[in-house]
Order: structure tokens, then sequence, then C-alpha cells
């Protein structure tokens, strides 16, 4: 639990530290990719060595390792796509559903427990991700407004999300070392690789240049996205289903991230909005009573 919730923690700072960029004229893309290099030296201070090396080449996760790399920087191009042509509450929803996709597959290939309250407990989590998304009629207009070829974003980042899970709980299962760090160093490598690749275009065409400040926030960013996955490896590396540790890490993020704006950037909350988040520590309760 532990575990857990120190990777909620972090997600929580991840997601106030992307709030935060926007007022401080931050290139979130530059950030993002600097980010995945810092996650490496994270790795490298937690090993003591270097963690990516030739040597990697031989290990049965290292394809995993670069096929999540890849993904992880699709991904995001995809969200902030789905963001920026549909606001926030599509965007945030599609991320967390994807726990639709996971958990099907969690159940269905690992045959994991499909007990009452269990099962109870990731329906009322889905209710829970969309209201306490739910944000007044602005992202609706915004919605209407789109043109329908963007309309295969929102399915994208749904769906990659889900593959991202999944992958990340096989390698888990297939790793012999729990959390593995030089796994998660050697993604995290692959997704500041591709990234980078993706930006370079611009960088030599100056159509876009490098701000010291966007060096700092990525460094501000890389340090509790390397923990929110290290940690959760560690809960899925202890033997907690698959099933269980995604919907609970989402609903868990979402609850925790809602509460502290709140409190620290004075964000209102609908009706609905206290709904979700009552309806999203519910669900923990009842997915972990079901375990």
């Amino acid at each position: 639990m532990l575990y857990l919730l120190l990777s909620v923690l972090s997600s929580v700072v991840l997601g106030f530290l992307f709030k935060l960029f926007p007022k401080y004229g931050v290139h979130t893309f530059q950030a993002i990719i600097v980010n995945y290099f810092v996650c490496v030296l994270c790795g490298w201070v937690a090993l003591g060595d270097f963690p990516v090396h030739a040597g990697i080449l031989e290990e049965n996760w290292f394809p995993y390792a670069v096929v999540l790399g890849l993904l992880f920087v699709t991904t995001f191009n995809f969200a902030a796509i789905t963001f920026q042509r549909f606001g926030m509450t599509v965007g945030a929803v599609m991320q967390k559903m994807s726990i639709v996709i996971s958990v099907t597959y969690f159940i269905i290939v690992f045959s994991e427990s499909t007990a009452t309250l269990k099962i109870a407990g990731i329906i009322l989590a889905l209710v829970a991700i969309l209201l306490t998304n739910l944000r007044g009629k602005t992202n609706s207009s915004l919605v209407l407004q789109t043109p329908n070829r963007y309309l295969i974003y929102p399915v994208l980042t749904l769906l990659l999300s889900g593959v991202i899970e999944i992958l990340l709980f096989k390698v888990e299962q297939i790793s012999a070392t729990p959390a593995n760090v030089r796994f998660i160093s050697t993604l995290f490598g692959m997704a500041a690789l591709s990234g980078f690749a993706i930006m370079l275009p611009a960088l030599i065409s100056k159509k876009i240049t490098w701000n010291p400040h966007n060096i700092t926030a990525g460094i501000l960013l890389g340090i509790p996205n390397f923990f929110s996955i290290y940690f959760l490896l560690k809960a899925v590396g202890i033997g907690w289903e698959g099933s269980v540790v995604f919907p609970v890490n989402n609903v868990a993020t979402i609850a925790v991230s809602t509460l502290v704006a709140i409190w620290i950037f004075r964000e209102s909350l609908t009706k609905l909005n206290w709904l979700g988040v009552l309806f999203a520590l519910t669900s923990i309760i009842l997915i972990m009573l079901g375990n």
C-alpha cells in the first residue's frame, strides 16, 4: 500500500507541475524530453552505475522497453492534441478510462479474480472518473467545434494508455528483479531519444529554440515521473493483481489531485465533482476489499 501511495503522490506532483507550465511560459514538449533524460539519471543514481549498456540487449524485457519508450512519446502527443482540441475533461477521461482495456485484459489473460465487490469497485471507479472531470459546458462547445478528423486522437489516447498499462504489468511478471531500475531507465531513455528525434527538425530549422527554464522544468518533472513508474511497478511486484493496482492508482490520483487543487489553486467543484470524489474513494475501498 505504501508503494501505491507513493506512486499516486508522484503522479499528483506531475499533474500540478504541468498545470504551472503555462503560467511560467514553459514549452511542454521540451520539458518532457528533458524529463526523460533526467529519469535516466535517476536510474543511474539509484543503481550506482549507468543503467543503459550493451548488456541490456540480452534482457528479456528489452523489446518491451523499446516499444514502451516509443509509446510514451506517441501517447503524450496524442493526449496533448486531445486536450487542445477537446478540452481537459475529454483528455483526462480518455487517459484514465484506459483501465477498461487493461483490467479486461488482466482478468481474461491472467485469470485474475472477479469478486463482486471488486467488479463493483471498478465500475464505480469509471463513474468517478467521469464525474470528477466534469467542468461545466466549455468542453462540450469545444468538442462541437472540432473537425471530425480529430476524433481519432482521443480514441488513440485511450487505446495506447491501456496498452502501456498492460505492457508495464507484463514486464513486471517476466522480470527477475521487481521494479527493475534498468528496465525503467531504458524505456525512459528510448522515450528521450524518440522525442528528441521528433523535435530535431524544428531545432535545425530554428522554428523552436532551447530555453533554460524549459530545462529547469524538465528536471523538476523528471524526478517525480521516474518514481511514479518505479513505485507503481513495486506495487505490482509484491504480488498485487493488475486489475487492482491500475484502477486504484488512476482513481486515487484523480481524487487526490482534485482535493489538492481546491486547497492550492482554490478551484471550485460542482456537486457532481464532489460526488465523483466520494465515488472514487468508495471504489478504492471496494476494490481492496474485493481483492
